[in-house]
């Protein structure tokens, strides 16, 4: 009866555990630690020395412009239709993309059968510089109060993970699982997409 007791609360012990380290990776995927804003594109041009990259100028808010490049040229035939807001991972590890610094990723969204991709945008009247936030509907609520880090972790594939359970619903509106990405203007939305991943 003893030996049992013991397995028992060896196997009680172990549940916990698993259960504190599901809790520890729901925590660590949070999207809020990604640092996601309504940017605006203000210029973009084909990048000189690499044929599918476009090289855009990004307001992110504050006053910051950034540089960023984006693989978007066989989806975006011209570099005047990227101008406009634009939804931009801002605290991502700078990269360095055929000799050109990128500070950023803007985000699009990608089909289910991978034949359209579509740029994703805030409402017009979003705030440039204001952080995308979560609003779960009548669904489990997220935790509040969570900030982006600094830099997301390469070696710890922290925005891969996040980004993992971004989808686009049947009408293009961005979503992180359940819960639908919003601004102060309303949510954002990649036009032509029903459906599909966001990266």
């Amino acid at each position: 009866a003893e030996k049992e007791a013991r397995k028992a609360a060896v196997a009680e012990g172990g549940g916990d555990a698993k259960a504190s380290d599901a809790a520890a990776s729901e925590a660590e995927i949070h999207p809020a630690r990604a640092d996601i804003r309504v940017g605006k594109i203000v210029s973009a041009e084909k990048h000189p020395e690499a044929d599918k990259l476009y090289v855009e100028k990004i307001d992110v808010g504050g006053g910051e412009i950034r540089t960023v490049c984006s693989g978007l040229v066989a989806h975006v035939p011209t570099a005047e239709e990227l101008l406009g807001l634009c939804v931009v991972v801002c605290n991502l590890k700078p990269a360095n993309m055929v000799g050109i610094r990128s500070e950023g990723m803007v985000l699009a969204a990608t089909s289910n059968d991978g034949t359209r991709v579509s740029v994703l945008r805030p409402p017009n009247g979003a705030e440039v510089g204001e952080r995308i936030q979560y609003d779960c509907g009548s669904e489990e609520q997220l935790e509040v109060g969570v900030e982006p880090d600094a830099v997301l972790n390469p070696k710890k594939k922290l925005f891969e993970k996040i980004a993992a359970n971004f989808r686009c619903d049947e009408n293009g509106v961005a979503y992180w699982k359940h819960a639908r990405w919003t601004t102060s203007a309303g949510s954002c939305v990649a036009e032509g997409i029903s459906g599909g991943s966001i990266r």
